[in-house]
Formats: structure tokens, C-alpha cells, sequence
């Protein structure tokens, strides 16, 4: 019986193993895989080509237009008052007016306003207006009207005395105005002078933020240049960092679709009827058994969100960056979802589907959770390399880390910024950017034994 105990002892402990390393190695496979990908993206890049050209920004530019035409819009009234439109223009005696409309159950007639009853000479003017096909009496308040355009009505006219159906007097105008004097002769002034010159110096430094000094005696001061930043030649950005024009960086592709499709070019996958259609992956979903993935891969990695267009990732924000391409790409990207031994697992998260960021930039990095993931030794494991040179030219290697997690490795190296929430808890080793000194990431391929 001790025995008989001891071995199956034993062979939990084995079949424990080798599920840790059929996990660990498909996770490995998984991250290398999106590696490659996203790899191939970057030395594929090219601006004029329209899969990269697509950017998921343009909606704010749409979404911009749209409210703008809200705002715009006219008042909305009940469908059985008449209604005067408020025009922005004073009333004036040359384009004095008082004309109705109404606003039958269709349309509003804003162009042909229902003639007034000028028999009406104070307190209210009456007019007919037509609502259901039925005629009826309505009426304007007038004396306001009277008083100040001497009774005069355009019917026509572009300018709308503001009212309500029964004598609501809300409209006024101003009088003409009374004509001014002819100005007298101004004692002959001196003309002032600004004696002010900025040096050079200050001159380039407040040109990068987007100054000018302005010479004239009435200014003589900075003003901002308008418009700015200034307009860059055709595969250039400007840059406030460098304060110039710079080549924008490649990236992967910006709008989901495009990305889905560029993705399914590059690698190997299963048929299905859901390529880049799957579903749309809320923040808070755990079970992931009846989601459909956007591409099977040919191991049975499933992986779902690939065709969502990308989004600020919060665990990579960085507070004080920039707005240049460069440090949006570092902060915005997609959020991919993988199921690493596809169909055969419980598909939950964190047991085996893991969520991996991809950057517009191009890195992938794995998310983590209290000991999963990027913060998981058992899912994969990283060494940092450091490479230098001595005095005399000589290449110094040396290792500050070995077989440690993604997360203690990519933000002791800065592969992550060390100022995102993603890095909180680590420290960033400065050898990393001494002169002539780099880090870089070195994954460690598991040793497959199932």
C-alpha cells in the first residue's frame, strides 16, 4: 500500500509538471508568435500604403463635425405653435422686422413668413397661419416693434422678431443711430518706437514653444505664431521635443480592421467563419468558453479582440509624455486576448487566457495579475543583458537579471517606462542608459518534455 501510495504520489507530481510546461511553453510560443508578427508589420511599413495609412483618430475628427452641426441646429418648437426664429443680428431700422411662422406638424417654414394684419396698430399684430389643414387666428406682440421701427414690417425679411402665439412680446430693435460727429484734428503725436530686441537665443527658444516677438509699437512683445505647429513635408510630423520636423515612426496598423488583416497575412491559421469577426471583449470578461476568436491559429491558440480598433492602454500611460507619434505609439495599441491550448483548457482567464498589450509602436508586452502572466515566472521567464563599452573599445556583456519575470525584466531594462502603472513595484536600473550602455530583453525559450 506505501507503495502503491508513493506512485501515485509521484505521478501527480509528474502530470502536475508537465501541464505547467505544456502551459508554459504554449505561452512562450503565443507571445513569440505575436513577436514575429508585429515585427513584419514594422519592416513592412510604409506610409503611402493605405492598410497603414488608416487611423483610428479620424473618428474624433467626424464625432467634432457631428456636434458642431448640433449646436448649429435650430431650436426645436411645438408642432401646433407659430414661432418666431432668433436671429444673432441686431435689428436695425433699415432691416427692421417682425414676420411670424408657423411650425405646422411637418415642416417649418422658415422662408415665406405668414403675412400680419396691418390694421393692428398697437399692442399686437394678428396674422393667419395653417395648422392640419385648418385656418387659424394668431397673434404677435407688435407695440415694442412699433415703437422703435416706426412701424415699419418687411415680410420678407431675413430678420425675425422673436414671439410667441398669443402676444408674447420677447423682440426688440435698435433705433438708427444717430449719425457722429465729424472728429477734430488730433494734436500731432510723436510715433512710438519699440526698442525692445530679443537676443537669438531667446528667439529660437521661444519660437519652439510656438512664439514670435512681435516689433510693432502697439505689441512689441511675444504673440503666439498662428497656425502652429507649423506644416511638415509628406512623411514628416513635427516634433516639439526635437523642434523640428521628424520622419513619423513606423507603426503597425491603426484602425482594427486593418490590423486583423495584416495579422491573418502573416500567420498560419485554422479555417473559420469568424476570421477577424469574432466578438468584442469587455474589460471584465472571465469566461471566455463562449466567446468566438477573431483567428485560430494552427497550434489551437485562439485569440480574440484582434480586429477591435486600438485604444490608450491605462497600465501603460505615462503622465508627463508628449503628443508627438512616438510617445502616443508607446501608450496606445490593442489589447489581445489568447487561449493557449485553445479548445482543450477551461478558458478562463488567468488560467489559460492571458491578455498580451500590443503597442502602436510594435511591442508586445503580456499583462499581469497578482502572480500570473508577465508577473509569473512559471508562464515565462527573462534575463536582462547588459552591453557596453569600456574606454579601449572593448565590448562589455554582463547580466543584471536572470530567469525573472517579463514585468521585473522589462521595467528594470525600460522595455517599459518605468513611470507607467504597469511598472509600479520595480525599479528601473540606470546602467541601462549610461553613455555607450544599452539593456536589452532575452526570453527564455522552456525546454519542451510532453
Amino acid at each position: 500500500m506505501l507503495i502503491i501510495a508513493v506512485v501515485v504520489g509521484v505521478s501527480i507530481k509528474v502530470t502536475k509538471s508537465r501541464l505547467d510546461n505544456i502551459l508554459s511553453y504554449t505561452y512562450y510560443s503565443t507571445y513569440s508568435t505575436l513577436r514575429s508578427v508585429t515585427a513584419n508589420m514594422l519592416a513592412d511599413f510604409n506610409l503611402k500604403d493605405e492598410i497603414y495609412q488608416a487611423n483610428f483618430n479620424d473618428y474624433k475628427t467626424k464625432i467634432s463635425y457631428i456636434i458642431k452641426g448640433l449646436i448649429n441646429q435650430p431650436a426645436v418648437a411645438s408642432s401646433d405653435t407659430p414661432i418666431c426664429i432668433v436671429q444673432p443680428s441686431r435689428f436695425t431700422y433699415e432691416a427692421a422686422a417682425g414676420a411670424c411662422v408657423s411650425y405646422d406638424a411637418t415642416a417649418y417654414n422658415g422662408t415665406s413668413p405668414l403675412g400680419c394684419d396691418m390694421s393692428v396698430t398697437s399692442g399686437i399684430f394678428s396674422f393667419k397661419y395653417t395648422y392640419g389643414g385648418v385656418e387659424y387666428d394668431g397673434a404677435c406682440g407688435y407695440n415694442r416693434m412699433k415703437q422703435c421701427c416706426n412701424a415699419t414690417i418687411m415680410a420678407n425679411s431675413e430678420y425675425w422678431l422673436t414671439c410667441d402665439a398669443y402676444g408674447g412680446d420677447y423682440g426688440s430693435c435698435e433705433p438708427e443711430p444717430e449719425p457722429e460727429p465729424e472728429p477734430t484734428p488730433d494734436t500731432p503725436v510723436t510715433p512710438s518706437v519699440c526698442n525692445t530686441e530679443p537676443e537669438e537665443s531667446e528667439v529660437s527658444a521661444k519660437y519652439c514653444l510656438g512664439k514670435e516677438f512681435d516689433s510693432t509699437p502697439e505689441v512689441c512683445g511675444w504673440v503666439d505664431i498662428n497656425p502652429w505647429p507649423p506644416a511638415c513635408e509628406t512623411g514628416k510630423e513635427w516634433s516639439a521635443e526635437h523642434c523640428q520636423c521628424v520622419a513619423i515612426p513606423a507603426s503597425i496598423p491603426k484602425k482594427g480592421a486593418n490590423f486583423c488583416e495584416l495579422f491573418e497575412r502573416l500567420v498560419n491559421i485554422s479555417s473559420s467563419d469568424s476570421v477577424c469577426a469574432g466578438d468584442a471583449i469587455a474589460d471584465d470578461t472571465e469566461d471566455f468558453s463562449g466567446k468566438i476568436p477573431d483567428l485560430i491559429l494552427r497550434n489551437g491558440v485562439r485569440l480574440y479582440n484582434v480586429h477591435q480598433n486600438p485604444d490608450l492602454i491605462p497600465e501603460l500611460k505615462i503622465a508627463d509624455a508628449g503628443s508627438g507619434s512616438s510617445e502616443i505609439n508607446e501608450q496606445s495599441g490593442y489589447t489581445i486576448y489568447a487561449d493557449v491550448d485553445g479548445i482543450k483548457g477551461s478558458s478562463l482567464l488567468w488560467e489559460d487566457v492571458f491578455p498580451f498589450y500590443i503597442t502602436l509602436s510594435g511591442k508586445v508586452i503580456p499583462a499581469y495579475d497578482n502572480g500570473s502572466g508577465a508577473d509569473s515566472e512559471k508562464h515565462m521567464q527573462v534575463s536582462v543583458r547588459n552591453e557596453s563599452f569600456s574606454l579601449q573599445g572593448s565590448r562589455v556583456l554582463r547580466w543584471l537579471s536572470k530567469g525573472v519575470s517579463f514585468k521585473e525584466a522589462a521595467c528594470q531594462a525600460g522595455f517599459v517606462n518605468s513611470k507607467t502603472p504597469y511598472c509600479d513595484g520595480t525599479e528601473y536600473d540606470m546602467s541601462c542608459s549610461s553613455v555607450n550602455s544599452g539593456c536589452i530583453l532575452k526570453p527564455i525559450r522552456p525546454i519542451k518534455f510532453f
